[in-house]
């Protein structure tokens, strides 16, 4: 009976050795009927092969893992170009079309390289925009909108602190700064 069990569990591929002979001993604990069930219900697991998906991303059609990762790579290329224009918000939907192409089409390495790009994207942007409300805030100061100063700087401070949560840990001191400036300015309405 053991052999038996060895033979049908031996055509099951995708199993370690180990996992093999643990799958033998646990279906020998069983009876006959339960031991079937599990292995006819194993067998059809291993069968099914998942049909691959037509995907349509703006122009790119895509109905393969070769053509999945040319529209992974015409993607990240839109992206790069929007990018260097400063276009950061189209510049993070290519990334996130490429990293959903690349996650149907189960690319574990572009996916990975995407979502690192999609995380510096986005601290950039953050960036950018936290300098310019910077600037605003000072301009505000210069003419002495207190009200409109300290509410740039708060804003800014929320920026630093949306950064913080993308993994850049040098912004707490950078929230806590801004964040005094804007109370600073809000006392002097």
């Amino acid at each position: 009976e053991l052999n038996l069990i060895n033979q049908k569990v031996a055509s099951l591929t995708t199993l370690t050795n180990d996992e093999r002979q643990k799958l033998v001993n646990d279906l020998g604990q069983l009876g006959p009927i339960e031991r079937e069930a599990y292995l006819s219900s194993l067998t059809k697991q291993h069968e099914i092969v998942s049909a691959p998906i037509k995907t349509t991303i703006g122009t790119i059609i895509v109905d393969n893992k070769k053509a999945a990762k040319k529209g992974v790579k015409e993607l990240a290329k839109r992206a790069k170009i929007a990018k260097g224009k400063n276009n950061y918000l189209k510049t993070i939907e290519l990334y996130q079309s490429a990293a959903m192409l690349a996650s149907n089409w189960e690319l574990s390495n572009e996916l990975v390289q995407i979502e690192e790009i999609i995380r510096k994207t986005k601290i950039e942007d953050l960036s950018v925009k936290k300098k310019d409300l910077e600037k605003e805030a000072k301009v505000a100061v210069k003419s002495k909108n207190y009200v409109e100063a300290s509410a740039k700087y708060k804003y800014a401070s929320k920026m630093a602190s949306e950064i913080f949560k993308l993994g850049a840990s040098d912004m707490t001191k950078e929230v806590k700064r801004l964040t005094k400036k804007a109370n600073e300015y809000e006392k002097l309405k």
